[in-house]
């Protein structure tokens, strides 16, 4: 047993073990009846799309947000318009730490969509495997999202912000893998 620490969002750091970090990595059984339920609704879909809009410490932390920026409308209304363009209209499954929120104020563009809202704030993971069983992901500038997207299956596609903090000096480029599209 190890513990490591860090954010590990760089498939430098592993790509040449990303067949067993996925393997190590796989999540146990989902419990509850609307876990399990969003599951078969995911996997019906053969174009599922995960989209995550993190919120939480980005919005009430003063620091936390002008650290790292916060995806806005335009973003994820691009993002969302590059999905249509390459599959037409699909299911977007929104997943976020503020599922009210995003009720209320998300423009899904047209696609089909779903909150999720397992109401599990003790079980992160579950959203994150869920997010991982969708085929396509729309991502914020969080590593929560980020592995979501890279433990899903290999070949689909993966959108992420351009700019990940709010700093435009910190280099990010070892952040994104060559597949995944920036917005």
């Amino acid at each position: 047993p190890a513990h490591l620490y860090g954010y590990w969002q760089s498939e430098k750091y592993f790509i040449s073990q990303a067949y067993q970090i996925r393997k190590d990595f796989a999540f146990p059984a989902l419990s509850g009846g609307e876990a399990l339920g969003l599951a078969v609704r995911i996997k019906a879909c053969p174009n599922a799309v995960s989209v995550h809009i993190r919120r939480g410490d980005y919005i009430s932390n003063p620091q936390a947000r002008a650290f790292h920026g916060l995806p806005g409308p335009d973003y994820y209304r691009a993002a969302l318009e590059h999905v249509r363009t390459v599959m037409g209209d699909t299911t977007v499954f929104l997943f976020s730490d503020d599922p009210q929120w995003v009720r209320e104020n998300f423009d899904s563009c047209g696609h089909a969509c779903e909150v999720v809202d397992l109401n599990l704030p003790d079980a992160p993971q579950h959203d994150m495997h869920l997010m991982s069983m969708c085929r396509h992901h729309v991502i914020a500038n969080s590593s929560f999202s980020w592995w979501g997207a890279w433990l899903g299956a290999p070949g689909g596609i993966t959108i992420a912000p351009k700019r990940w903090f709010a700093d435009q000096s910190i280099n990010t480029d070892d952040i994104y893998p060559p597949s995944w599209i920036r917005l």
